[in-house]
């Protein structure tokens, strides 16, 4: 494929829209860290809840997504659509409390909540482990090689001279703009990216003769089951290695032993850079709605379009690509050539912004550099964007060379982090969870996990899928749990600050509200109702608007009806709850004050 000269007028015009904003934000966000990394936490909830699906989405996750959809049919995005039961729960749980703790990084949270140096250690620990290896590994990892196997399959360009053109864009940007040019520029990657990947979606169709004719060629080559949106449910052989087991272990463990089963990194970024509580609210539930319903449909259709395409195709990941370079005319080449050079541009300037964050305020400042202005700090910062961008490049010469290899060390490295979702969830509704019990539970799921990889690469053990999960969260749960009741607790004091800022719902703080002198702060209850109808609103929407997509209109009507009703119920149920929840409370900041 060939791009005309329309094609590269669309393209230099993004790039040089790219940096025009870059520039148009220099002097706003070069005035503190504050602004920098927080945009001055002023984002409105559309901005920040477009910025949190934009950062979700990078150069590799149409090629991962219509792969997936080609071999495992529509129900095997279960894999990722599963998460939507801990993200339901960052709108309705944690969105607030986020907001409320004040804090710039995730891991600053560590010494509001904990106390004394096993709290200081976790906080330098995690920012390291996140910021550092499994940053570089994401941002010189999938993103890079996908956007390689775009650009070398449509239009033939060297993909290394252009990814390096990318990242130096990217990285000038970032260095110029802080988060106030990231979050602008994912409001412009994602609008982008919908409107060529729906475009591709509807070519892709018409290509295969209708929706009719696409259905039809993808039952052809993969059997009825590729249309289904729930898995089959019936096994030969051992439960645990079947289709099922992977479902229910979706269903039943993923999400919540997940790392990010209380938002996390990039998210918890934008919670904190929004206006107030309610805004946060509100851009996590837009998040899920534009991750789940908007997002990935024209990736699907396109995916089940390709089966009857190319049914014979046997590298899943090829698919897209080759729609873009068969079916895509002049001019529309361009767009999405510029779509995924802006998700994959979008990608590496989240990280590097996020990345830094971590490295300045929780490593830098907190630990070598106490006391000096926000110049300096800002100075180190780029100078850390550096350092991560040149790691990220050296991790993607590797992957390059030794693809195989590096994509199970990846593999295993968010194996690593599935069992701690637990302690992070508890720790906002629990007074017991320390700082040992978060350490213990880090180490502990990367010391089992690790364990598993040596034996399955000596042939002690080879676990599949749900073997490794339920052995790596049992173990990890049943230590940190250990580690609760033996390991030294976190200061009273502490705890009182921590339970008067945040004011944390629920019986897991009924002791500490009584040695303040206050009542328990109720609602847990009702944020988790509100969970469940918010789970009904993002499912009817996201199942409604597939069931739309392959002209299934009775259930898709009937999804859609639903999850507008759960939407009704939480606008309703939220016109109950008083606006002074929305705010401090006078009682507990005259409290929190005194101590």
């Amino acid at each position: 494929m060939t791009l005309s000269w329309l094609d590269w007028l669309i393209i230099v015009a993004y790039c040089g829209g790219f940096v025009a904003l870059g520039v148009y934000f220099k002097a706003r966000s070069g005035k503190s860290l504050n602004e920098f990394f927080l945009s001055g936490r002023s984002l409105p909830w559309w901005l920040a809840g477009t910025s949190m699906a934009a950062a979700a989405f990078s150069a590799d996750t149409p090629l991962y997504v219509t792969a997936l959809t080609r071999s495992e049919g529509i129900a095997g995005n279960w894999q990722w659509w599963s998460f939507a039961f801990c993200h339901a729960l960052s709108v309705f749980l944690y969105a607030r409390l986020w907001r409320r703790s004040g804090v710039m990084t995730e891991n600053e949270f560590a010494e509001i909540r904990y106390s004394g140096k096993p709290a200081a250690f976790l906080r330098g620990f995690k920012a390291f482990l996140f910021a550092v290896p499994m940053n570089c590994i994401l941002m010189g990892g999938l993103p890079t090689l996908g956007l390689a196997k775009v650009l070398e399959a449509t239009v033939g360009w060297d993909p290394w001279t252009c990814i390096a053109f990318a990242c130096g864009v990217a990285f000038v940007y970032t260095l110029v703009s802080g988060f106030w040019g990231v979050v602008y520029g994912e409001l412009i990657q994602f609008g982008l990216a919908i409107v060529g990947c729906t475009t591709l979606a509807v070519l892709a169709v018409n290509a295969a003769g209708g929706m009719v004719a696409v259905k039809a060629g993808a039952v052809a080559a993969r059997g009825d089951a590729v249309l289904n949106f729930t898995p089959a449910f019936s096994w030969s052989g051992s439960f645990l290695d079947s289709a099922l087991a992977v479902f229910v272990m979706y269903l039943a463990v993923q999400w919540w032993s997940n790392k990010n089963a209380n938002a996390g990194g990039v998210i918890v970024q934008r919670m904190a850079a929004c206006k107030d509580e309610r805004h946060a609210l509100l851009a996590t539930l837009w998040f899920n709605v534009a991750h789940y319903a908007v997002r990935a449909w024209p990736w699907i259709v396109c995916a089940v379009a390709s089966l009857a395409l190319y049914p014979a195709l046997k590298d899943g990941q090829l698919a897209y690509p080759m729609m873009m370079r068969d079916l895509l005319p002049t001019g529309l080449r361009g767009l999405m050539v510029a779509a995924f050079l802006a998700a994959y541009m979008g990608t590496i300037n989240s990280q590097l912004n996020w990345g830094a964050s971590y490295l300045t305020s929780d490593l830098y400042k907190r630990f070598m550099k106490k006391g000096a202005p926000d110049t300096h700090y800002l100075r180190a910062s780029k100078i850390f964007m550096a350092v991560l961008l040149a790691i990220s490049a050296w991790i993607a010469y590797l992957m390059s060379t030794q693809q195989n290899g590096l994509i199970r060390t990846f593999q295993l490295l968010i194996a690593m982090q599935a069992g701690t979702g637990l302690v992070y969830m508890l720790r906002w509704y629990w007074w017991r969870v320390s700082a040992w019990s978060e350490l213990v539970a880090v180490m502990g799921s990367v010391a089992v996990a690790s364990s598993l990889e040596v034996m399955k690469a000596f042939n002690v053990l080879q676990p599949n899928f749900v073997h490794t999960m339920m052995i790596t969260v049992s173990i990890t749960t049943a230590l940190w749990l250990l580690a609760t009741y033996l390991l030294p607790q976190t200061d009273s004091k502490r705890l009182e600050e921590f339970f008067l800022k945040v004011r944390p719902s629920g019986p897991g703080w009924a002791a500490i509200a009584r040695r303040c002198g206050v009542a328990p702060e109720p609602g847990l209850s009702r944020d988790l109702a509100d969970w469940a109808f918010g789970l009904a609103f993002v499912f009817g929407l996201t199942f409604g608007v597939g069931k739309l997509c392959f002209l299934e209109w009775g259930s898709g009507i009937a999804l859609l009806s639903g999850g507008l009703a759960g939407g009704a119920a939480l606008l309703a149920r939220s016109r109950g709850v008083k606006a002074g929840r929305m705010l401090e409370l006078p009682e507990l900041a005259r409290k929190a004050a005194a101590l």
